[in-house]
């Protein structure tokens, strides 16, 4: 089997796919209910008053070794309003919109949420396990931000092999882009976001951001807070 080449090898990321599992029963999911407990409640999108949805939660216990993306005996939890108007009011595809709600919480004392009056509530999507894969930059990012060169045949290789960011649910690795490299910045500093989960249309969650778009969950480097996520369409 061919090797992606050294060029790219310099820059390859691990990353994880969820395995999914209708049967439920664990804590990491797609979906479904969120725990809630003291001091930690249902977020309400400020612009149509409704509760988010969850979309996604991973307790970091759960996650597999050497990812690092959130300390064990806490979770992950990431909401979406689910009123169209309100999103577009509140440009739900933009970081720090007031339209989503990305945060890490304790576990400790939480426990699973009974519906709540006018919510919207996707199937929830069991995270079974994870499948490890090498993940490498899109094109333009390989050429427009990191500065390597890549000839025309090349990208046809690149392509051809699966050489690129991966499509998709996942869990680190680079950001297969819908529309070009778009990393947020934290307002206070300027500072690039890190990415840390990438959630596809139509994927763990039955949503459609755009036109078939992909949604990225993003965290200051280093910090435990400072969460957000931005999406853009296909």
């Amino acid at each position: 089997m061919t090797s992606p080449p050294a060029k790219l090898l310099a820059h390859r990321r691990p990353a994880w796919a969820p395995v999914l599992s209708p049967a439920g029963g664990s804590l990491s999911h797609f979906g479904g209910l969120p725990l809630l407990g003291p001091g930690v409640e249902w977020p309400v999108c400020p612009l149509s008053e409704r509760p988010m949805t969850l979309f996604l939660q991973l307790l970091g216990d759960d996650l597999p070794g050497g990812c690092g993306a959130v300390a064990k005996g806490h979770l992950l939890q990431v909401f979406y309003t689910p009123d169209a108007d309100a999103a577009l009011r509140g440009e739900a595809w933009k970081a720090f919109s007031p339209a989503h709600h990305v945060r890490v919480v304790a576990a400790d004392g939480l426990a699973p949420a009974e519906p709540a009056p006018r919510s919207r509530n996707f199937p929830v999507k069991a995270i079974a396990g994870w499948e490890a894969l090498d993940d490498f930059p899109m094109i333009e990012e390989l050429t427009d931000h990191l500065g390597v060169e890549v000839t025309f045949r090349e990208m046809g290789e690149f392509e051809n092999n699966g050489w690129l960011a991966r499509k998709g649910d996942k869990l680190g690795g680079w950001p297969a882009w819908a529309n070009g490299a778009a990393y947020p910045r934290n307002p206070a500093t300027g500072e690039r976001l890190e990415p840390v989960f990438q959630i596809a249309s139509r994927g763990g969650v039955p949503f459609m951001f755009g036109d078939l778009g992909t949604a990225h969950v993003f965290r200051v480097p280093g910090r435990s807070d400072g969460w957000t996520l931005s999406w853009s369409g296909g």
